[in-house]
């Protein structure tokens, strides 16, 4: 029994000898343990994630198609009205600042729209969202509607436009942010 003791005690005695070369290897570990993990922080969505979330960019695509179908729309009338012969009749009307006019009107009903479908998120994203959807949709639209009255009439060159342009897209910008601001402070 007295042997056993002590290699129970050797046994003891070569545990707490072996400790302090595993100490060094341990205490690195262990510093590591004690270093809280990173941390995620919260943070705002950005302008940049109406491309990213499912619900913005659904609004956009659903938006910016609206103003392309105007635009073909204004583009066949066009076309239909010179292969008819009735220029005289509606070529005053159907020009392509008609869908500058048309981009006007529509921006107010698009940003409406996207108003109340995205009116669970930060007013950033919705602003973000009306924006760029009439932005880009009536740069869209403005460009079928050249295009076609240029196939069938040939008038108007496309520098001639550029700066018509830009002041209409300030416009429906304004619009668009402008609707949202209506819609989500009165």
């Amino acid at each position: 029994m007295s042997g056993e003791g002590t290699q129970g005690g050797q046994a003891h005695q070569q545990t707490t000898q072996s400790t302090p070369e595993q100490s060094p290897q341990q205490s690195a570990p262990q510093q590591s343990y004690q270093q809280p993990p990173p941390q995620h922080q919260y943070r705002e969505p950005g302008i940049g994630d109406i491309f990213s979330r499912s619900d913005t960019k659904y609004e956009l695509k659903f938006g910016i198609a609206l103003y392309a179908l105007v635009g073909v729309a204004l583009g066949v009338t066009m076309i239909l009205d010179y292969a008819l012969g009735t220029v005289d009749l509606l070529g005053l009307v159907v020009t392509w600042e008609t869908g500058g006019t048309i981009a006007l009107i529509m921006t107010i009903f698009v940003a409406q729209e996207q108003t109340s479908v995205l009116d669970e998120l930060p007013n950033n994203l919705v602003y973000g969202t009306a924006a760029v959807t009439a932005l880009v949709g009536t740069v869209l639209l403005l460009f079928l509607s050249w295009l076609f009255q240029e196939l069938t009439a040939g008038t108007i060159g496309f520098g001639e436009v550029i700066g018509s342009w830009i002041a209409l897209l300030v416009g429906v910008v304004l619009i668009a942010v402008g609707t949202v601001a209506i819609m989500r402070n009165l």
